[in-house]
């Protein structure tokens, strides 16, 4: 039985097919790890953005009292941004279902009904989806910068205020009080007797009478 000899030319389609199995098998992969990726960022995003607000509202009142404490504004900013993240993260839930049923729509047009145009049509769920992606992780990561922003500026401004109300009571800071140790009181000076009368006018009876 004699083998069959494979020419040059029938390699060449066998390499391209292997290629193009290798390559779609990348792609399957690429697209389930981009679909996890999506699904673990989505959910960081609403834990965060959940957290993160709770911990704001809670807690930073018992840090920085809401009453005496500035830039207030950028405090109600970063809670309007954590918001606004939790939102855009739940609408590209709906615009991402959105865009399967509208890609689904168009490969039973093009795939079953045979219209071509089906191929070339825009799906713009998707890129509504994307952008509210990045809209959401933009708006957790200007809450977040804020709210520190925010908590250690009245923080600082606190610290200051305190040791300029310590100085106005005349108790030294601890800085102080390490390179000044506190001594004596200073000791007050005594009273020095006057010059009589009589002294002065028997010193000058006598430089007369000479």
């Amino acid at each position: 039985m004699k083998r069959k000899n494979i020419s040059p030319a029938d390699s060449i389609p066998q390499a391209q097919a292997e290629s193009e199995r290798l390559f779609y098998d990348l792609k399957q992969e690429l697209f389930k790890r981009e679909l996890s990726n999506s699904e673990n960022f989505d959910k960081a995003i609403l834990a965060y953005s959940s957290g993160g607000l709770g911990l704001s509202i809670s807690f930073i009142k018992d840090v920085v009292p809401l009453s005496t404490a500035d830039h207030l504004w950028s405090l109600y900013l970063s809670w309007l941004l954590f918001v606004l993240a939790i939102i855009t993260v739940i609408v590209s839930f709906i615009c991402s279902q959105c865009g399967i049923k509208k890609q689904l729509t168009l490969a039973e047009r093009y795939y079953l009904e045979d219209d071509d145009k089906a191929f070339k049509e825009d799906n713009r769920w998707i890129a509504c989806t994307e952008w509210l992606n990045i809209a959401s992780g933009t708006a957790f990561i200007l809450a977040v910068i804020i709210t520190a922003g925010f908590v250690w500026l009245n923080t600082e401004r606190m610290v200051t205020m305190k040791k300029c109300e310590e100085l106005q009571n005349g108790l030294p800071i601890p800085s102080m009080q390490q390179k000044m140790p506190l001594e004596r009181g200073a000791p007050v000076p005594a009273i020095q007797p006057k010059s009589s009368p009589a002294n002065n006018t028997g010193s000058t009876g006598s430089k007369t009478k000479k």
